[in-house]
């Protein structure tokens, strides 16, 4: 959520915030309703992912190729697995 300042101040936004939402989750209807909203924001992040890949790829495909060939290896990617939910980040 953002919180919009005072017209005629530098910043248009003053804070971003986030907010908490807890509930009774062993309720039949709360997890129908936590499943609608998990569902609604996979579905919206999927669709800003897909934004944004095409966003990369427009501005890469500027670049010369002999540049785009020289950009550094990713880091090694490996999947968590469950003794790596103990581990700080």
């Amino acid at each position: 959520m953002a919180v919009i300042g005072p017209p005629g101040k530098s910043e248009n936004v003053h804070a971003v915030l986030c907010s908490n939402i807890t509930a009774r989750t062993r309720d039949h209807a709360n997890l129908n309703n936590l499943q609608l909203l998990v569902s609604s924001a996979l579905s919206w992040v999927e669709s800003r992912v897909d934004e944004l890949c095409s966003e990369i790829q427009a501005e890469l495909e500027k670049q010369p190729y002999d540049v785009l060939l020289a950009q550094p290896a990713p880091p090694a990617y490996y999947a968590a697995t469950a003794q790596d939910v103990t581990k700080p980040r």
